[in-house]
């Protein structure tokens, strides 16, 4: 998308001078504060041996991010049962398989042919559509145990669409990074940004084992 937007800019329009500035979920002392004020704010006891566990759980289970922290929770407040590690857990579960999508993950894939227009041709000169790549590429991160290289990734895409152009592989990486999708590290490993969003891929694309 980030792309698609630079084709449409000016040439002689005036450099954004902002800092850049990552996205990312609280750090896990604030996540664990804005849950204990999500769980008195729906006036959800904990009890004493199990708050810190409980409220590590949800930070961890939401990434921090705090959308799905006080989603979370109100659905916890929904349910009759204690809430304790496991229940978090269960809830999580419900929230990523729901039909209904309450956490709205629906829109990661859906964007895709928005943000991924056009195709590009394969070895057999075949036109591939580039969303059909950037949706099997991340089929490859859900299901990677560790962050991939670019050279793994090319190689297991090569395989799968005879591509031919290495360096558009590279641009692909570097524009789901952008897009919020996968995230690299300083020696350029790349894996999902967000845990819970990977693990939503995983159960919508059918990839658990």
């Amino acid at each position: 998308m980030l792309r698609e937007l630079r084709q449409q800019t000016l040439a002689s329009e005036p450099l954004n001078d902002l800092p850049a500035v990552e996205i990312r979920g609280l750090e896990m002392a604030a996540a664990c504060q804005l849950a204990r004020q999500q769980l008195h704010n729906y006036q959800l006891q904990l009890a004493p041996d199990q708050a810190p566990a409980v409220l590590e759980r949800i930070a961890l289970r939401t990434d921090g991010v705090p959308f799905y922290v006080a989603a979370l929770v109100s659905h916890l407040a929904s349910h009759a049962e204690p809430v304790t590690p496991q229940s978090v857990d269960l809830v999580v579960r419900h929230l990523l398989t729901a039909d209904t999508d309450p956490w709205e993950m629906e829109h990661f894939r859906s964007r895709l042919p928005a943000y991924y227009r056009g195709t590009i041709s394969d070895a057999n000169g075949r036109l591939i559509p580039q969303c059909h790549i950037a949706s099997e590429l991340l089929d490859h991160f859900a299901l990677a145990d560790q962050p991939l290289s670019i050279n793994h990734a090319w190689t297991a895409m090569r395989s799968r669409f005879a591509l031919t152009d290495r360096h558009y592989l590279v641009q692909l990486l570097r524009s789901l990074a952008q897009d919020h999708y996968l995230v690299s590290s300083s020696d350029k490993l790349y894996s999902f940004r967000f845990p819970l969003i990977r693990s939503w891929w995983r159960i919508a694309h059918g990839l658990e084992s």
